[in-house]
């Protein structure tokens, strides 16, 4: 719906998305196939990865950590798509970037850390940090 109404302002341009398409509602696979879909023309779309996202790909990975994902909201994506995230939403989410930066702006999910160059952030920063110390 949001995507809806951002179309409904503007007659175009870039949009860019800093995660968690996952598990934050019923329907986290609606969700996915719509972004995986792509925007209208002439919509353009950066779809960054999340923490949420990175959970989930982690989930399937190594198993070990599909206890803290289901807990934190993974059970309910599941729930989603029949009981297994699709193998290509998973390669989706776990090839989003961590950062877009345009002339004006840095795009990530969560923070930097202001002591580093940008090329030297860290992905837990970039995915998880709350607060700037």
């Amino acid at each position: 719906r949001m995507i809806d109404r951002i179309a409904a302002y503007a007659p175009g341009g870039t949009v860019v998305f800093v995660g968690d398409y996952v598990d934050r509602g019923p329907d986290s696979k609606s969700v996915l196939d719509r972004i995986i879909a792509g925007p209208s023309e002439p919509w353009r779309w950066i779809c960054l990865k999340g923490n949420h996202e990175d959970m989930m790909v982690a989930a399937y990975a190594d198993g070990q950590s599909r206890a803290v994902w289901l807990g934190n909201g993974g059970l309910e994506t599941e729930i989603s798509y029949g009981g297994r995230v699709l193998p290509q939403h998973l390669q989706w989410a776990a090839d989003r970037p961590l950062m877009h930066v345009d002339r004006h702006r840095i795009f990530v999910h969560a923070g930097v850390d202001p002591a580093f160059p940008l090329d030297r952030q860290s992905q837990d920063d970039l995915l998880w940090m709350r607060f700037l110390a």
